[in-house]
Order: structure tokens, then C-alpha cells, then sequence
């Protein structure tokens, strides 16, 4: 089944690996627009490039630990600075 999210934005958590990098593939492949959140800058940068090399849509790495508020503010700010919405 293919779902259209153009023009849409996530936020995926975790994205670096498993089913969180999984689940941020599969949106940027239905369009929409990911910030993937990890706290590791190596796994994420990976995970952005893995991405990117097999998708269309727009992606960016947001690092942070949800975890704290802070770095849920960080990770929120990001997408909003690199997407818009």
C-alpha cells in the first residue's frame, strides 16, 4: 500500500537504528519531510546518509536526549529551523 505524506513532517525518535530508522525510511520514502533523533552524532550521521541514499524525501539529524525537556526542545527546534513546520 502506498501512503502520500508530501508536505508533511515527522519527528522519529531512536531513528539511528532498528525499528526507529526503519519507520523514518519509510516516511521519507512516502514524502514526508524526517528529523530523525539520536543521541550519538557518528549513528546518526549514518542514519541520515542511509536514508538520503535510498529516499527522496528531505532529511536531517537532530541530536538529542528526549529524555530530558531540553533536548526534546533541542530536537524540536532543529526540525522547525530545517523545515519550517
Amino acid at each position: 500500500m502506498d501512503i502520500s505524506l508530501k508536505g508533511r513532517s515527522a519527528i522519529v525518535t531512536g531513528g539511528s537504528k532498528g525499528i526507529g530508522l526503519a519507520i523514518a525510511t519509510r516516511f521519507a520514502a512516502s514524502g514526508a519531510d524526517v528529523a530523525i533523533v539520536a543521541r550519538g552524532r557518528e549513528a546518526l550521521g549514518a542514519a541520515v546518509k542511509q536514508i538520503q541514499a535510498t529516499t527522496n524525501g528531505r532529511v536531517i539529524g537532530a541530536q538529542g536526549d528526549v529524555a530530558t525537556a531540553a533536548g526534546v526542545q533541542g530536537a524540536y527546534d532543529q526540525a522547525i529551523a530545517a523545515f519550517g513546520k
